[in-house]
């Protein structure tokens, strides 16, 4: 397969009438989900957890042999790496709760704080976009773009994709967008698949909605990488925006489960009692 280079890069597409019976699912989840006040949380705290669990095995082959279902040996370092995932998310949040709005200059402190105890990262590399006087990045299946160029690619898909406007159609397909650009791109000289599950977490905070968790099992590592690769290569978003809004539907039927459970759980000591 050809490798992408920037003269061959498109704007993306996305089918949104595939999206259609998803969206309209989330959309009525949501209103029950947001009535979950007290519980609501607890369950975006437990799914920011496995969202760095997650993201930090699909954007670090070594850190993946660490996680379950594969080897548990050096879970002391895996689990630092994964709690400045959940710092960085929190610190991310933050943000937001003051100024809700996404836009370039807020990742290069969510970065270090992202990387903060990765020691194989040098403390040059972390906390900075690339620039012309970076090292050389390499990408599986395209070319990244030139370290001369990342501040102002940032700045135009930030432009492009990074605002949310209340069309839940549209929004969903900006977060895919966004996501597949920062990848496309590769501001930082590592974590950038994390940092892109950060900014796709911020795009659903906004929307109102859950974090979501990311893979949980092999079958659907490989669909989102393969919804990746489908988005840079072909510029067709559809798969990546399908895979989000599967993952956003699983974190409302989680809090959906987690209440009915506590329903079921507070009626039978009441009846006991009785």
């Amino acid at each position: 397969m050809e490798w992408l280079t920037p003269d061959k890069e498109t704007e993306f597409v996305v089918n949104g009438e595939s999206l259609t019976e998803k969206i309209k699912l989330m959309q009525e989840n949501k209103t029950l989900v947001d009535s979950l006040k007290g519980l609501k949380t607890d369950v975006e705290k437990r799914n920011m957890i496995l969202s760095g669990i997650n993201s930090v095995a699909l954007d670090s082959w070594s850190e993946r042999q660490k996680m379950p279902p594969y080897s548990q040996s050096e879970t002391k370092e895996y689990l630092g790496v994964v709690s400045d995932y959940v710092s960085a998310q929190e610190q991310l949040f933050a943000m937001l709760e003051k100024e809700p709005f996404i836009y370039p200059d807020m990742l290069p402190p969510i970065h270090r704080t992202l990387v903060g105890r990765d020691e194989d990262i040098p403390a040059i590399d972390k906390g900075c976009f690339r620039s012309r006087y970076s090292g050389l990045i390499q990408t599986p299946y395209f070319d990244a773009v030139s370290g001369s160029k990342v501040a102002s690619e940032m700045a135009y898909a930030f432009m492009q994709y990074g605002f949310i406007s209340g069309d839940t159609e549209k929004d969903i397909s900006n977060i895919a967008k966004l996501h597949a650009q920062i990848v496309r791109i590769q501001p930082f000289m590592c974590a950038n698949k994390r940092m892109a599950f950060l900014v796709t977490n911020a795009g659903f905070k906004l929307m109102g909605l859950s974090p979501i968790t990311l893979c949980k099992t092999q079958e659907e590592s490989e669909a989102y990488l393969g919804s990746l690769k489908e988005a840079i290569l072909n510029r067709d978003a559809t798969q990546l925006a399908d895979f989000f809004l599967e993952k956003q539907l699983q974190a409302q039927q989680d809090q959906i489960d987690e209440a009915t459970l506590e329903a079921v759980e507070v009626s039978k000591n009441t009846n006991l009692s009785v």
